[in-house]
Formats: C-alpha cells, structure tokens, sequence
C-alpha cells in the first residue's frame, strides 16, 4: 500500500508537509525582498497565522467530522478551519483598516498555497482526504485537489502584480476558488461528517466562505483609489 511507503524512516505525509512548509517560507522570503517587508515580521506573523490556524482547524474538526467521536485523534484538524480563523482576522483587519497586516495577509497567501499543495500529497500518502473514488477514473482526489490549487497558484503568481495592488486581493482570490474546490470534493470524499440538509457540515462552510469572500471581494478597492 502506498500509504505504508516509508523514505529513510520518514512517513512520505510528514515529508510533503515539511518540504510544502519550507518551500512556503523560501517564496515568502522571496516576495518579502521584492516588496521591501522585513522578513522576521512576516515570518512571525506566519507562524501567528499557523497556529491559530491550527487551533480553529482542530475546533472544527471535533464538530464536524464523526471519526473524531471514536478515534481517540486529539490532533487531527480540517484546513477549513484555519480558513475561517484567517477569515475572521480579515474582517478584523478591514474593520480597524489595518493596511500593513492585510499586506502581510496577501504576501502570505502568494506563498502558503504551495504548503497547502504539497501537503495534499501527503494526505494521500497518509491515507486521509480521500475517496473510494478515483475522479477521472484514475486521479486520486487529493492529487486532483492539488492539481487544481496548482493551476489557481501559477495563475494567481503570474498576475500578482496587478493582484497586489488592491488590498486582501490575492488572499480572497485563493480562499474563494479553495472554497469551491473543497465544496466539490466534499461529494467523493469518504470520512463521515455530520449532514445538514443533505449537505456536509465542510459543503455548507465552503458555501459561506464562499459567500463572505465573494462579499469582501465586491468591495475590495485598489491601493491607488
């Protein structure tokens, strides 16, 4: 079983999250030189961004997925979660028109969807994430997954110069197409969630994170207005 592959005793889920989180901070470290923003800073508040991510992640796991009822897991946690975490601080951030951090939030999302990409791999590798599925008939769902946050990222890094002009752009850009995504896959995927309305508890928090980001993004104005 590929899940069971082992690199030098090193679990290949734990590799891809590592290599997606270091491959992270080297294009953070990056666009912190082109956009002049002192790199501790931006590291720091990163690793902010992380935690707290991983708190609200474990949260919304514990509610939203049966498993975690039974397996006894007190560290699994959904990425939705921490999305709703970074979500929550942007609205704090406009509210307090905190420009410097919503810049910190776009040069951060220039280069977080690669951790989110390598670490979808990962999953699969892991076990987790997926479908008995395969979408395509021969893509497993986290590859299929990563390969579309990968096109968002090559599109998004492409046009960011024109994307960094306008405040919050490239963070909303990617949580609303990552919200689309997640609220597809959700239709192959095989761990139990609770269902409301026919719908899994992750496909209604896609749709209102869809919703809210689709919101910021009608009123989002450029930094040269």
């Amino acid at each position: 079983m590929l899940d069971n592959l082992f690199l030098n005793n090193i679990p290949l889920f734990g590799l891809f999250q590592v290599m997606g989180f270091l491959f992270s901070l080297i294009i953070l470290f990056i666009y912190s030189l082109k956009y002049k923003i002192e790199f501790l800073n931006i590291v720091f508040f990163y690793f902010l961004l992380l935690f707290g991510g991983f708190l609200f992640g474990n949260i919304f796991y514990r509610y939203s997925y049966l498993a975690s009822l039974y397996s006894g897991n007190e560290y699994s946690q959904s990425i939705l979660g921490s999305y709703i975490f970074v979500l929550l601080l942007f609205f704090f951030f406009r509210i307090f028109k905190l420009s410097k951090q919503i810049k910190y939030l776009d040069i951060i999302f220039l280069s977080f969807p690669v951790f989110q990409i390598l670490g979808k791999i990962g999953c699969y590798f892991g076990g987790c994430c997926g479908s008995d599925l395969a979408i395509f008939i021969f893509i497993p769902l986290q590859f299929f997954e990563s390969f579309c946050m990968l096109l968002i990222f090559i599109i998004i890094t492409f046009k960011q110069n024109k994307i960094i002009q306008y405040e919050g752009l490239a963070f909303l850009l990617f949580t609303i197409n990552y919200s689309i995504i997640r609220f597809i896959s959700e239709f192959f995927r095989v761990e139990s969630t609770v269902e409301i309305l026919y719908l899994r508890v992750p496909q209604i928090v896609s749709a209102i994170i869809l919703l809210v980001t689709y919101y910021f993004l009608k009123t989002i104005k450029s930094k040269k207005d």
